[in-house]
């Protein structure tokens, strides 16, 4: 199986226990030149069979000869799919920076890319809405090529065992309705077809936007930063194109340390306005972040810093 390969180093990969990550897990054991730290987060949320998923990967991992990392949270039946992700990938982050570890590597495969991509416009609708689940600097998705069927078919083709998770057939969860009501069966297959070639657009137009802000901001004149803070000239974020100021914010995020750089589209949508109308002296809050202004900068500061 065709994959995105790794260079040489370690990585940690997050391990569920399910299909798609159990043969990621298979492919990279494969792969020469990898130190592999496998890393599973107990959510609790299924009780006893959260409790079994860990003691698998952690069987999986002792039977290749890796190290494990087990993060535990309480999380609770009732948790919401983002409430599980910030926890998940907040204990990934860790473990990175534990092993000095080059990225994270999860295994998102291309029928994950199509539902990520719908749950996030029905959400937010923004220009980045379509491209959200790519590889990035510290995080590789080497699987997002690959179809699930083809997963499954390796799995079985190998002999892998795996788990399955039974929150998986709820389709009260947004996600579970799309695959299970939506997305499923051979009528769906064409516009699933369409929606991978929009996806593919968006991110080259994306790749186009974010080649530009690395430009300036290796210029140095619109952004500043330092340890604990970013500092944004008002004026630039008024005169440049709406996608590349929105762009030029996020990646201003992503450079604060402990930050996850993800706005929903109208909260970059507010802070643009916010930033360009705004009084000095004027602070707002979102998630982690806080804001405020002077005369001539945004300034950004994570709130764990």
């Amino acid at each position: 199986m065709n994959i995105g390969r790794l260079s040489r180093g370690k990585y940690v990969v997050a391990v569920s226990g399910g299909v798609d990550s159990v043969v990621l897990l298979d492919l990279l054991k494969k792969q020469a030149g990898l130190d592999l730290v496998v890393a599973h987060f107990n959510h609790g949320i299924r009780g006893r069979q959260s409790d079994a998923d860990a003691r698998f990967v952690a069987d999986l991992a002792a039977d290749a000869g890796l190290k494990f990392e087990l993060g535990r949270g309480n999380l609770g039946p009732n948790a919401s799919e983002a409430a599980a992700r910030r926890a998940r990938y907040a204990f990934l982050r860790r473990v990175r920076k534990k092993y000095h570890a080059e990225a994270i590597v999860t295994a998102h495969q291309r029928d994950d890319l199509i539902e990520t991509a719908l749950i996030n416009l029905l959400r937010s609708g923004g220009i980045r809405s379509l491209t959200s689940l790519r590889s990035r600097p510290g995080l590789a998705r080497p699987l997002l090529g690959v179809p699930k069927s083809r997963l499954l078919a390796y799995a079985r083709r190998a002999g892998l065992s795996w788990r399955e998770d039974s929150t998986n057939q709820d389709a009260r969860y947004l996600r579970n309705y799309l695959r299970l009501k939506v997305l499923s069966g051979s009528r769906a297959a064409p516009a699933k077809q369409k929606m991978l070639m929009l996806i593919q657009r968006q991110a080259a137009v994306i790749n186009k936007i974010e080649h530009e802000v690395a430009k300036i901001l290796e210029a140095g004149a619109l952004a500043e930063f330092t340890a604990a803070r970013a500092s944004l000239s008002r004026y630039w974020l008024a005169m440049l194109p709406y996608a590349v100021a929105a762009q030029l914010l996020a990646a201003a995020l992503a450079k604060l340390p402990g930050s996850e750089p993800r706005l929903l589209a109208r909260q970059t949508c507010q802070l643009l306005v916010w930033a360009r109308v705004g009084k000095p002296g004027r602070r707002k809050s979102i998630g982690p972040w806080r804001f405020y202004l002077t005369k001539r900068r945004l300034i950004v500061e994570h709130s764990e810093n």
